[in-house]
């Protein structure tokens, strides 16, 4: 909400021509302009992706409606946790809460008749990951799993958002067996599960009407 960009190496503040999406990266050549610094490469994939993500959406779902609006800020929300678990291994709170406050918002005056169906589900949800997270003890998975389990949950409803969990886990778990294969991971390295669960929810959002094979 508040503050603006700057270089993680020299903190300089940066100007609106050093943030320009993709162009701005390679004009520089994935340097800072201050200090020369080499920017990660992450920074222009995650530009990459948020925009194929909304060009995606507009192309199945169109952009002409309300409810078109408020799935790309949906979408936007759960590409920046996407990216934070990958990243930092973390599921801020503020973007979890400012994602269900936006969901409800919009179902209490647009959507109301599903409400129950996307309670029900975030607490089924939410309740089988807390299990895990006690029983446990946060080895398995954080409690920002649970959290978000309860959004995507809301968000998809039954029985889309079963399913968006059910294909993360095991995403996640071939993710995890590749790296193994590989020998870039062994059974206690930890895998950002937020990533894989916030991607497939995209996936769903993005593709729901072409989502039959998984209403039931």
């Amino acid at each position: 909400m508040f503050g603006r960009s700057e270089c993680p190496g020299c903190l300089t503040r940066l100007k609106w021509y050093d943030l320009i999406p993709l162009v701005s990266f390679f004009y520089l050549g994935g340097k800072c302009r201050y200090c020369k610094k080499k920017v990660s490469i992450i920074y222009p994939i995650m530009e990459l992706a948020t925009a194929g993500a909304f060009v995606s959406y507009s192309f199945f779902n169109g952009f002409f409606y309300l409810s078109n609006f408020y799935e790309l800020a949906v979408i936007f929300v759960l590409l920046a946790l996407l990216f934070s678990d990958y990243i930092f291994y973390i599921l801020p709170d503020k973007l979890i809460i400012a994602g269900l406050l936006m969901s409800i918002t919009y179902i209490l005056f647009f959507n109301f008749s599903v409400i129950a169906n996307g309670l029900i589900t975030g607490l089924a949800l939410s309740s089988f990951f807390a299990t895990l997270y006690i029983i446990s003890r946060g080895v398995w998975l954080g409690f920002g799993d649970v959290k978000l389990a309860f959004l995507i949950g809301f968000i998809l409803g039954y029985p889309l958002g079963l399913w968006s969990i059910i294909i993360s886990v095991w995403a996640g778990a071939l993710w995890g067996i590749g790296l193994i294969i590989v020998n870039r991971a062994n059974l206690k390295t930890s895998l950002p599960f937020g990533s894989f669960m916030a991607g497939v929810a995209i996936l769903f959002i993005i593709l729901k009407k072409y989502a039959f094979w998984f209403q039931f």
